[in-house]
């Protein structure tokens, strides 16, 4: 059996603790970095889950609650094994670090309550619904005045974390969230149509 290392504390479960987390850990590598010194959490044994197991588990990304699922395991380009990811986006939760497969900015949700999965998935609609108004943003500021393929591309995303919310809320049999509940600042309604 392969041991997986994390440096995310097992208290980190929701989008806000992911955020206080992130906080600290950012403000951690800065006194290191002005200190002079290279900054490096500290990783820790996941107990009672090992390489083996990770087939199945869903995961999203501490900074773009991104949702990953491991299909399998099997060697990476270097010939170590690890998971293969299914996505449209393929991103390892990990990586082998010498003789140690760390998970750095994931965190396992498949395992926590509907409530907290569905926090996740709302997280997820806001940060797809921040990047396309940041892409709005500066295609104004540029001066463009048609939809490039960037910015259907972050349209794409929106449609998908939403369809991923919908899915989400039926599969464990919840209300559906109204997406008007996730708007961001100033959002338009025209960006659910």
């Amino acid at each position: 059996m392969t041991a997986i290392y994390t440096c995310i504390p097992e208290n980190i479960q929701t989008p806000e603790q992911a955020t206080q987390y992130r906080k600290a850990e950012h403000q951690a590598e800065i006194q290191s970095l002005r200190s002079g010194q290279t900054y490096q959490p500290a990783y820790i044994l996941i107990p009672d889950l090992t390489m083996e197991d990770l087939p199945g588990t869903t995961w999203r990304n501490l900074w773009t609650a991104h949702l990953q699922t491991v299909a399998t395991i099997g060697p990476d380009r270097f010939g170590r094994v690890g998971p293969d990811p299914t996505s449209y986006a393929t991103f390892s939760i990990g990586y082998w670090t010498a003789d140690k497969f760390q998970i750095r900015d994931w965190v396992r949700v498949d395992n926590l309550p509907a409530t907290v999965q569905i926090a996740w998935a709302v997280q997820h609609v806001r940060h797809c619904k921040t990047t396309l108004h940041a892409t709005h943003e500066q295609n104004e500021h540029t001066g463009k005045k048609t939809r490039g393929t960037f910015t259907r591309f972050r349209e794409e995303d929106v449609k998908l974390a939403l369809e991923e919310l919908h899915d989400l809320t039926q599969g464990h049999q919840l209300p559906p969230i109204n997406p008007v509940s996730i708007a961001l600042p100033g959002e338009q309604l025209s960006l659910f149509v």
